[in-house]
């Protein structure tokens, strides 16, 4: 208890960046919304906001991530409601208008509480507003920590039904990362191959990896006996540090390998930018080897952290969201989320790397294959053609190059994209057009951001000050600013100190 005090007081304040302030309205995406009383887990109260679907919807509990609050994530929302769900999303305690303060123990705790309120919601509407209805199966989603927080209510909840989850990550594999190589890992894959393309070396955010502290733990290079034993006292200390920051981290969804191993033959749809250079994707890779159940991977090429995934693929985020609540809360469709694409590979040496040959057995047209293969992770795109087995389809051959061979594929079916032979491309909607244009000077200013360069995400932003944007694409870039104006003020007040 005491370790786990110690840790909420001296890493909860900088891992939960609560913002008590509104950055956005929901009318500015075009959401009517509800706002609702949640019952806070100790007293008080959890703020939400409720916005209900077409009649029948499936309806969907939202976890925001670690940063803002609520408001800061109403892409989320407007894309669930986009999608013909009914959705539910709401504040962390000490989050915008929530009672409390911001305590990483009280996360899930706060997310069981909303999920109930939920099932209130729901059961009412049910009961023609008597509150004597009974619940629909309900799903939830979340991103970044709220990722996390979605596995675990689905694991806890027997009326969660499905979930999905944008950008989690593993604790104790971001810690090691972090001590081992100056990178948040879990950090496998060093190269990323985008379709017929050469490898591209993956960016990571590196955490001070000429630091003080990693010099400290790795040492020197052993070139004898003795270095060698000393070598490994370190690594024996490494791996204790590692185990009991994991043990006394009071965030309960912090192991979402476990919580997947829990989740009972749920369905999980797991989403991951390819290029998250905070929280890498190899975490949804091993999360979904831990699912018994149904499960899609989609790994989005060209799409970082948190919100990117959205701003990068918005009209197919919205199409994926919808087909896969739709199927997997609607129940006649479930089985088919997990059988629906089968991938077959088979590898060959060539020169001084590998011939991979790609082919998928599912339902007809375009879907994205990513193939692991030692350390690089290949994005292949494919069109699959019906052939004679009913709703069956077997793709053409696809043939790439690789520095390993083959070990593994996961392919998920795209909603929205224009053939181009045995290929496709996504189709471009309004928002695709306009990250295409300022999705690079978002990109700069975050890393800019996370790095600790003012300076450069000044200017930056100075770039796209006049711009006209979508209200989704405002509010990040009102949100970077917001972040630059705390940084500096931090910097100034420390100047002056």
């Amino acid at each position: 208890m005491i370790g786990q005090f110690l840790v909420e007081a001296l890493v909860g304040p900088r891992v939960l960046m609560a913002d008590r302030t509104d950055p956005a309205r929901p009318e500015e995406f075009g959401l009517a919304a509800e706002e609702v009383e949640i019952r806070r887990p100790g007293g008080g109260r959890l703020a939400g906001l409720w916005v209900e679907g077409p009649s029948g919807a499936p309806a969907v509990l939202f976890c925001p991530g670690n940063s803002g609050n609520l408001r800061s994530h109403l892409i989320y929302m407007e894309m669930l409601s986009r999608a013909g769900l009914s959705v539910l999303g709401f504040d962390y305690s000490g989050f915008g208008r929530s009672d409390g303060r911001p305590r990483l123990g009280r996360i899930v705790k706060d997310a069981l509480a909303a999920f109930d309120r939920l099932r209130e919601i729901t059961g009412a509407r049910a009961g023609g507003g008597t509150g004597t209805g009974t619940a629909a199966r309900l799903g939830v989603f979340g991103c970044s920590l709220g990722a996390n927080v979605a596995l675990e209510v689905a694991s806890r909840r027997d009326e969660a039904a499905a979930a999905a989850a944008e950008g989690l990550y593993i604790q104790r594999e971001l810690v090691w990362g972090i001590i081992n190589e100056g990178a948040m890992g879990p950090n496998r894959f060093r190269w990323i191959r985008d379709g017929g393309g050469p490898p591209v070396e993956r960016d990571r955010r590196w955490v001070g990896a000429e630091s003080k502290w990693r010099r400290i733990v790795q040492g020197p290079a052993p070139s004898s006996g003795p270095s060698r034993l000393l070598s490994g006292a370190r690594k024996g200390a490494v791996d204790l540090f590692v185990k009991l920051a994991e043990h006394y981290y009071p965030f309960e969804g912090k192991n979402p390998v476990r919580t997947a191993r829990r989740m009972e033959g749920k369905p999980m749809l797991l989403i991951h930018g390819a290029e998250d250079r905070l929280l890498p994707f190899e975490a949804a890779l091993q999360v979904r080897k831990a699912l018994f159940g149904p499960s899609r991977l989609w790994i989005i090429p060209g799409a970082g952290h948190t919100q990117e995934p959205a701003l990068a693929a918005y009209d197919e985020y919205v199409a994926q969201l919808g087909d896969f609540f739709r199927r997997a809360l609607g129940g006649g469709g479930l089985m088919k989320i997990h059988s629906e694409v089968v991938g077959i590979f088979k590898s060959e040496p060539q020169g001084t790397g590998y011939r991979v040959e790609v082919g998928l057995r599912g339902p007809a047209g375009p879907y994205l294959a990513a193939v692991v293969a030692g350390d690089e992770l290949l994005l292949l795109r494919l069109w699959a053609d019906q052939k004679e087995e009913g709703d069956w389809a077997y793709c053409g051959r696809v043939v790439a190059e690789a520095r390993c061979p083959a070990e593994e594929v996961h392919a998920i079916r795209y909603h929205r994209a224009e053939r181009d032979g045995a290929s496709w491309r996504p189709a471009a909607g309004e928002r695709d057009t306009v990250f295409g244009r300022v999705g690079a000077t978002l990109r700069r200013i975050s890393t800019a951001l996370s790095d600790g360069r003012p300076g450069e995400a000044r200017q930056a932003l100075e770039e796209i000050a006049a711009q006209e944007l979508p209200p989704s694409f405002d509010l990040i870039r009102r949100l970077h600013r917001r972040t630059l104006e705390r940084m500096e003020g931090s910097r100034g007040k420390e100047g002056s100190a």
